[in-house]
């Protein structure tokens, strides 16, 4: 049938995708799309969107069990602390961890950079090619930058990249959206309601940092277990020995004593932190500890700090240990583990040992912890913590046997029309594939899928239906990627290729429509005519194809034809003959004008399609109806014996009109109107 759309319908597409979360995740599964032109980011400050919970439905948002890769991300009140896990086979364990600062620059500033140098500025070279691709530098044109990360989209078994973010710090989440607003992902939070429910003594106000480290501790040393966080902030939580959370405490870290000291005195110094690890790394290689009566200022405010913390960490634990352990049942004692991680964690490990590894002067007499206690050290326990979370969501969430099929849809290139695109074509690369729930009528949600995809030259997204997905596939297939491209990753596209005959093969064999679709492709096809016929025109030749204005006449009324309705020829499989053509009759509505001086009708098919009529084909549809109207399944019986399509029938929009058209009727093309080409179905980045 026609190759045209409903460019109305198509843009109430994009309203939906564009405000549900993040994306591009732009849909429900929240891949990221902020309005903006990408072009053009020095121009304006976006107001971005916050992060959607994970929690708001997990069966949707949990990792795909067909992803390779995804990130988990820890917003700190200083830092970003980075994992990038491995996939579903190796359930999310992470395998590679970097922190950067993210408080270095206020809002406005940073949304004056271009994303993806920003995103570089955070991303460690061994993550660079599995997230930016391997040619990203810095100060490249944004259309090169949005090629690269395509490409290497285009090598991940799982093109869009799962984030995961463990945050109670708004800001940091926003600078998040904004260096990965040209990457194709879906991106979520994380609850502390997520790790531990109120039945396990879950409190609502427990930060959902401290109980991701607390459930990484939990699946890695079993219970009771304590943690601690020398982080901006000193944090502790702990659990008993039945999993339930007994609760914490929260002071300033080693950074703030020092810090406020400063501030809230007229005369104590602001000691450098990096100066203070100097001053530790001193005491402890000369062991000479920081003296408990200095007679220095800094020395006096270090020594002192440390000594705070090094008393409240004992005590912590002590107290800890009576509420844990019975000594009446507990005969054999098993090893009681304390974790702690964080910035500052190891100075935190160091100040527990005997001699408090000569950074201060200890207490007489001072008793070490006991043998079954073992203190352990990383800065990790969060995103291992994270990564068990999700494979197990991953494992619960209900199987679906077309999660597949999409997964392989994704990174897909395909080639579509477009007026300022080399030969009327633009190449692009799908990031998003989205369905309706399966039904027992359609048990593939097939029909109902819609595709998201990014241009490669111009970063703008555009919504494609089932078939116009499936025409943009074919297309490509003919037109091939532009050989003078630079940096042209040939493996990644051959992988893809080979991928993308399989899904036109399965969806082939799903969709009777597609099969019709095809029959009517290779025809075109076979003449070397496919690209005129998906309407690939430049503006230049679109103006060629037009006929000169003729003599003028008046047409009446020309609104009458609205709600009529029309029918047509198309070839389509042979029902009783797999892969044969025959001749069907489709019916339609005319539903309103689009372009008053040339006469031009817009017709909605009853099974979706759409199409523009000129006023010859009008009256041919017309004709056709009155002789078939008897198989048109929309009208019931009775209304059958009523409808008149005849042409003295005013159907109500609006009064009399006169416009003048040209008297010389345009020869028929397959050309797609102007009205619905790509732009109608664009989301600026």
């Amino acid at each position: 049938m026609s190759n045209n759309n409903d460019d109305n319908n198509n843009n109430n597409n994009n309203n939906n995708n564009s405000s549900n979360g993040v994306s591009s995740s732009t849909t429900n599964n929240n891949i990221m799309s902020n309005n903006s032109n990408s072009n053009n980011n020095n121009s304006n400050v976006l107001k971005l969107k916050s992060i959607p919970p994970a929690a708001d439905d997990w069966n949707r948002n949990a990792p795909s069990p067909f992803e390779d890769m995804l990130l988990t991300v820890v917003c700190g009140n200083s830092n970003y602390h980075w994992a990038l896990h491995l996939g579903v086979t190796h359930k999310f364990v992470p395998s590679l961890f970097w922190n950067t600062p993210h408080s270095d620059e206020d809002e406005e500033n940073y949304q004056k950079e271009d994303p993806c140098d920003l995103l570089m500025a955070h991303i460690p070279p061994q993550a660079h090619t599995l997230i930016l691709g391997n040619k990203v530098n810095l100060g490249c044109s944004v259309s090169q930058q949005v090629n690269n990360v395509a490409a290497a989209a285009a090598k991940r078994k799982h093109s869009v990249l799962s984030i995961y973010v463990v945050s109670s710090n708004p800001d940091a989440e926003r600078k998040l959206l904004f260096m990965f607003r040209h990457v194709p992902v879906r991106i979520y939070k994380l609850r502390n309601t997520d790790f531990f429910s109120s039945d396990q003594g879950l409190y609502e106000t427990m930060g959902v940092d401290r109980t991701a480290v607390l459930y990484g501790a939990k699946i890695t040393f079993g219970c009771p277990v304590l943690t601690m966080d020398g982080g901006t902030a000193m944090t502790y939580a702990a659990l008993d020995k039945n999993g339930r959370i007994l609760g914490g405490g929260i002071s300033p870290g080693i950074k703030v004593r020092l810090q406020s000291l400063h501030e809230h005195t007229g005369a104590l110094p602001n000691i450098d932190h990096k100066d203070f690890q100097r001053a530790i790394e001193t005491a402890m290689n000369n062991k000479q500890p920081l003296p408990t009566f200095a007679k220095e200022t800094t020395v006096a405010m270090m020594t002192t700090a440390c000594s705070e913390i090094a008393c409240q960490l004992r005590n912590i634990i002590q107290q800890f240990l009576v509420e844990t352990v019975d000594t009446e049942s507990d005969k054999e004692q098993k090893d009681i583990y304390v974790v702690i991680t964080g910035g500052d964690g190891d100075l935190f490990r160091l100040l527990l040992q005997q001699d408090a590894a000569h950074i201060i002067e200890t207490e007489p007499k001072l008793q070490s912890l006991p043998e079954h206690v073992k203190i352990v050290y990383s800065k990790n326990f969060a995103h291992y913590g994270i990564g068990d979370l999700l494979y197990r969501k991953c494992t619960e969430r209900p199987v679906n046997p077309y999660e597949e099929l999409r997964s392989k849809m994704m990174g897909l290139r395909v080639a579509v029309r477009s007026r300022t695109g080399k030969n009327g074509i633009s190449i692009g690369t799908v990031i998003c594939v989205d369905s309706d729930p399966p039904t027992i009528e359609d048990p593939s949600a097939l029909s109902s899928y819609t595709f998201l995809i990014r241009h490669d030259t111009t970063a703008k997204q555009q919504m494609l239906s089932l078939r116009e997905f499936y025409d943009g596939l074919v297309l490509y297939d003919v037109v091939g990627e532009d050989e003078g491209k630079e940096d042209l990753d040939r493996d990644g596209l051959e992988q893809r290729k080979v991928s993308s005959k399989s899904v036109q093969e399965i969806m082939l064999d799903k969709s009777l429509a597609l099969r019709n679709r095809k029959l009517e492709l290779e025809t075109y096809i076979a003449k070397g005519e496919l690209p005129q016929f998906l309407g690939c025109y430049t503006e230049e030749e679109r103006e060629a194809k037009r006929p000169k204005m003729a003599s003028r006449v008046v047409i009446e009324n020309p609104k009458r034809y609205i709600g009529m309705r029309v029918a047509k020829e198309f070839a389509v499989e042979d029902p009783n003959n797999k892969g044969k053509l025959t001749e069907a009759i489709f019916f339609g509505t005319v539903e309103y004008i689009t372009d008053e001086a040339k006469l031009w009708y817009f017709v909605r098919y009853d099974d979706g399609d759409c199409e523009e009529y000129e006023l010859k084909d009008i009256e041919h549809g017309l004709k056709l109806y009155d002789t078939n109207k008897e198989d048109d399944l929309k009208l019931t019986q009775e209304a059958r014996g009523e409808v008149s399509n005849h042409m003295d029938v005013d159907h109500g929009r609006g009064g009399e009109q006169k416009i003048e058209i040209d008297s010389d009727t345009r020869e028929a093309t397959n050309e797609p109107s102007s009205c619905c080409n790509e732009s109608s179905t664009m989301i600026n980045l």
